[in-house]
């Protein structure tokens, strides 16, 4: 008897398939059919032998057959939706479809594993989505130019706004700038610019993203006059905005000049009437190619370097001559390179005679220390005076009465956006949509200011305080309460380098060099001055300083009286040692010197000592200490008899001949601890047990002349 059911249409776990799934959960699939009329039979017919049909008359199901010989198959219709939320995800999202997948899993609570069917389904979803990867920067304009999912905001604005190309010495430099329109707009209101690049998050056809980003006061910015304009202005932190992103492919003036020129032309284009000539400030990095594209583009406003960068700048270069001990120490090298990026708070026309004061001051605290700290010292006031000094010119990194001294905030963005990205140097499309994002967020931030919200938390109390001594240090120094040595000395108190920053390897020659490690092995060039590095690894030889071979450093040989104890070693417990000493009466010994170790068993924990002392000395004695295996066997000669190897006995088997796997020469096993005995027989404790009363060797039967037994 035909029965009517409902039935609902669902996508199937493989690609364009179908399911329909009756409302007791039983799946079935398409057998035959007309137009009128379509047959449908159990998906598990074959597997199973499942007689249960069903038909289907003008879009009305009526159940027919048999019954299902299983269950309904409801976690197999959510496993199948599992499969189906993973590919709908994959093409719409970007970034590992691994993490996707275990997303969906966690939040489904279905098993579901991670086969390559459905990985192929989640990548055939992706790519359908995306158009053809771009190959050259002609077809990456071209998808820019046609596809708005990658060349507008989310708001629908306009978000790619050109590519421009330079030539330089032969090499075509590109480009490829898009533009916050809305953010773009504030810089007839700011005074202030900060420009700085970011190599990790950047594709990989593209060296750098390069971003320009606007100073925003926010709340206080409404607000010129009163008696709590200065307060406001004072308590309120600076926001910064990104509204320009640049992504190049070399970094030339050129292309810094050509990329500012079209980002301004596009700010008249849509801001016409507007003027940019109340910025005062443009601050980035010490990279002179950025520093003299900005004075270019904003004639009226001073380039500034960070002083962050300012301050890395001189400690790397500390570290490089060999100074971070000494700096360590807190003694004289601290104190001037401390002072040496105080001077950075000066007036820029105070600079030269502060560090004329610094070295003068320093001078007859410097002549105590050893030479090569003073040779090193004299690289850093060098280095200073001509790079910073003659070079880079006092007026770009002076951040006098600046409350804006550093980048952090752009730096702070740059890592906030490599985080969103998660890989480095991703691809094009996914990067794009990262981008796109993050302008999103922007001009959401930008929203929330106009109406006097705020970003973030104003400045700690820390950085407050800083700012007020500082602001008062400024004031006495102008009105000459205190004298520019003693401003060095407050104001250096104010900047920490950043030591967890990874520190490059240099190569001054001149430098102290640095000491052997633990191994005593000189693995590089002496007198480079090299960075700390992992014991466990060897460091990286320093540039265009050729590696050493790497040798063991000997070690020193004392000689100690026959009769001073060696302590066993510290790792070895319930140790017995055994001294031999052989003479030139013996001539088997070959006038050679051994102290091996032995251990007991692990039954008898009690210490014993057993010492075999020959009484004929008519050489000097040498000790050596023997280590407990052959393959760490080291033996001292008498140098008298070190030529005479080749006149030894029968009985002697050179020691250089023995391998790691000798064994006991009486017993034949092969012990951890033995001890070598004046006719060159190693016997296992055991056996030396047996020698010692007997006064012979138990394997040759030697005896051992003139000798006196203490156990």
């Amino acid at each position: 008897m035909e029965e009517r059911i409902d039935v609902r249409e669902e996508p199937g776990d493989r690609h364009g398939s179908v399911h329909y799934v009756s409302s007791d959960d039983y799946i079935y699939s398409k057998d035959r059919g007309r137009k009128e009329m379509v047959y449908f039979k159990c998906r598990h017919f074959e597997r199973l032998s499942c007689g249960s049909r069903m038909k289907s008359i003008d879009g009305v199901f009526y159940k027919t057959g048999r019954e299902h010989n299983h269950g309904p198959e409801t976690q197999e219709l959510r496993r199948i939706a599992a499969v189906n939320e993973c590919v709908r995800l994959a093409g719409k999202r970007h970034g590992s479809l691994k993490k996707v997948f275990e997303e969906v899993r966690q939040r489904t609570n279905v098993t579901l594993t991670f086969d390559a069917a459905l990985e192929k389904r989640m990548q055939v979803a992706r790519m359908k989505n995306h158009p053809r990867i771009p190959e050259t920067y002609a077809e990456m304009t071209d998808i820019l130019t046609k596809y708005s999912k990658y060349g507008k905001t989310k708001k629908g604005h306009n978000f790619f706004s050109g590519c421009v190309e330079e030539e330089t010495d032969g090499v075509r430099s590109f480009a490829f700038i898009f533009l916050s329109l809305n953010i773009m707009s504030l810089l007839s209101e700011v005074t202030q610019l900060a420009f700085d690049g970011t190599f990790r998050s950047s594709p990989s056809m593209f060296q750098q993203l390069f971003t320009i980003h606007v100073t925003y006061r926010g709340k206080a910015s409404s607000i010129t006059d009163g008696p709590n304009f200065q307060r406001l202005l004072y308590l309120c932190s600076l926001q910064t905005l990104p509204f320009a992103y640049v992504l190049m492919t070399h970094r030339n003036r050129k292309i810094y000049d050509a990329s500012l020129r079209h980002i301004l032309d596009e700010f008249k284009k849509h801001n016409p009437g507007a003027s940019i000539d109340q910025i005062e400030l443009v601050i980035s990095d010490f990279e002179r190619a950025i520093l003299s594209s900005m004075g270019s583009a904003f004639p009226n406003a001073r380039p500034r370097g960070c002083w962050f960068h300012y301050g890395q700048a001189i400690f790397r270069k500390t570290q490089e001559f060999g100074l971070q001990q000494e700096y360590q120490k807190k003694g004289v090298v601290y104190l001037i390179v401390k002072q040496l990026i105080a001077l950075a708070l000066l007036p820029e026309n105070e600079i030269f005679q502060g560090f004329s004061d610094i070295k003068r001051k320093y001078a007859d605290e410097l002549s105590n220390q050893p030479q090569v700290v003073q040779d090193a010292v004299k690289l850093l006031y060098a280095y200073y005076m001509n790079y910073w000094l003659l070079e880079v010119e006092p007026v770009t990194y002076s951040v006098y009465r600046d409350h804006n001294r550093t980048n952090n905030a752009i730096e702070c963005w740059n890592r906030w956006f490599n985080e969103r990205v998660l890989v480095a140097h991703p691809g094009f499309f996914e990067f794009m949509s990262f981008l796109i994002d993050a302008n999103d967020c922007s001009e959401r931030d930008l929203e929330g200011l106009r109406r006097g919200l705020s970003l973030s938390r104003d400045k700690s109390a820390s950085y407050r305080t800083v700012d007020r001594k500082l602001m008062k240090f400024w004031e006495e120094l102008d009105d000459k309460t205190i004298s520019r040595v003693l401003f060095l000395e407050l104001a250096s108190n104010f900047f920490e380098p950043d030591r967890t920053l990874p520190r490059p390897t240099f190569d001054t020659a001149r430098a102290p060099a640095r000491p052997r490690n633990r191994q005593g092995q000189q693995r590089l060039r002496a007198g480079a001055a090299q960075p700390r590095t992992n014991r466990a690894r060897p460091a990286a030889p320093a540039p265009d300083a050729p590696a050493l071979p790497q040798q063991a450093v000997p070690q020193e040989q004392s000689l100690t009286p026959l009769a001073a104890p060696v302590a066993p070693p510290r790792t070895r417990r319930n140790a017995t040692r055994l001294a031999i000493t052989a003479t030139a009466a013996e001539p088997i010994a070959n006038s050679t010197t051994f102290e091996p170790i032995a251990s007991t068993s692990s039954n008898n924990r009690s210490k014993r000592r057993v010492d075999i002392d020959v009484s004929d000395s008519s050489r000097p004695k040498r000790i050596c200490r023997m280590p407990t295996r052959f393959n760490d066997f080291a033996v001292s000669e008498h140098p008298s008899t070190s030529a005479d190897k080749s006149r030894t006995s029968p009985r002697q088997s050179p020691v250089s001949e023995r391998t790691p796997n000798s064994r006991c020469r009486n017993c034949s096993i092969n012990p951890q601890q033995f001890t070598l005995l004046p006719c060159n027989h190693s016997l296992c404790s055991s056996c030396l047990t047996i020698s010692i009363p007997l006064r012979q060797c138990t394997r040759c039967q030697l005896p051992f002349q003139n000798m006196t037994v203490h156990v």
